[in-house]
Formats: C-alpha cells, sequence, structure tokens
C-alpha cells in the first residue's frame, strides 16, 4: 500500500537524466494548477529523494515558495525505476481527449460565477486554444477549412441562429430541474424533441 508522506521541498531533487523536458508553458500551466486546485497527487521519488515522476510539479511547487509536498516513495530498483519513469510520460502521451465531451466540459466551465475568478484559464490551454476549441462565427476561416478537433466539426451557426439557441437555452433551463444544464445537454433536448 502506498504511503503519503509530507516532506520539506529541499529534501528532493529532480532527476538529472529524466527524459522528459518542461519548458516554460509547462511550468506556467502547472504553477496556475497548483495555485487553483493545490497538489492533488503526489510526487513519487526513490528512496533518495531523487524524482522519478513529477519534476514539472517539484519545480512548479519551488516557483510557489512551498516548503513541503506530498510525496510517495518507490522501492523499485534502478532499472524498474527508469523503466517507470519512461512508462508514466509515455502513456500520458497516448491518451487523448474526447472532443465532444472536452468542449462540452469547458462550454460549462467558461462560465464564472460572481465574485470568482474564472477557472477556465486554470486548465492548461492558452487563450488562443480556448478561442479556437470554443468559437463559433458566422464567417468560414480563410481558408475554408472547419474549425474542430480531431476531424469533429462544430456544428456553424449565425448570430440570429445563436440568438434563437440562447433564448431556447433559457427556457429549457427556467423549466429544468438542474440550473447547471450545459449547453450541450440543451441541444440534446431541443433535438431529442425535435426527432419525436
Amino acid at each position: 500500500m502506498m504511503r503519503v508522506e509530507r516532506v520539506p521541498i529541499e529534501t528532493l531533487r529532480v532527476d538529472p537524466d529524466n527524459a522528459r523536458r518542461h519548458p516554460a508553458t509547462s511550468i506556467g500551466a502547472l504553477v496556475r494548477s497548483l495555485k487553483r486546485f493545490g497538489q492533488q497527487k503526489p510526487i513519487v521519488v526513490d528512496l533518495e529523494g531523487v524524482i522519478v515522476a513529477g519534476n514539472g510539479t517539484f519545480v512548479a511547487a519551488q516557483q510557489l515558495g512551498w516548503r513541503e509536498v506530498d510525496i510517495v516513495r518507490t522501492t523499485l530498483d534502478d532499472r524498474k525505476r527508469r523503466a517507470f519513469a519512461l512508462a508514466d510520460n509515455r502513456t500520458a502521451e497516448l491518451s487523448d481527449f474526447d472532443p465532444v465531451v472536452l468542449v462540452d466540459q469547458l462550454q460549462s466551465l467558461s462560465h464564472t460565477p460572481p465574485g470568482e475568478d474564472p477557472i477556465i484559464r486554470d486548465l492548461g490551454w492558452t487563450d488562443e486554444e480556448l478561442e479556437k476549441l470554443l468559437i463559433q462565427d458566422d464567417d468560414p476561416p480563410p481558408d475554408g477549412n472547419e474549425r474542430g478537433g480531431a476531424g469533429v466539426p462544430p456544428i456553424r451557426v449565425t448570430k440570429e441562429q445563436r440568438e434563437v439557441f440562447e433564448r431556447a437555452l433559457t427556457a429549457l433551463r427556467d423549466g429544468a430541474s438542474q440550473p447547471e444544464m450545459t449547453e450541450g445537454r440543451a441541444v440534446e433536448l431541443i433535438a431529442a424533441q425535435f426527432l419525436s
């Protein structure tokens, strides 16, 4: 069973042989995530305090001036430790986002309650990336290609169509028992009603 420890940050050190590099954009995203959510998973270290998984989190925590972090210690031998470090980074790269679910969740998180900072800015996407994921405008891009991720083009709407949709969404929300109805769920209900 893993045992989480809280240790002074100066007792840890990055792995000089870590094959994964963290550019400034990556560290910046990790800093914003740690500030917003805190440390939600421990750093993996060996018995000497060398970081096996979580080098970027460590650097971000240092930049924030944290004095302590949560860790778990691995007892893997040197060969397996190095192999695990590579596997941990590589397996994270092999997964992908479902573009429809991603956009739906980003849209639901893009509405900021009064008095709160926009949480959507702390998820790791740049403003430009979020704009490409979320924008729907009247004119096609200059190259004639549809916007959209992973080959899934968004539904394009005019300003007038968007206004009709907003009125329908408001009516749905006013009559729904779930006040946090997402735009995606509203479209689903409207389409289901049309199909029936």
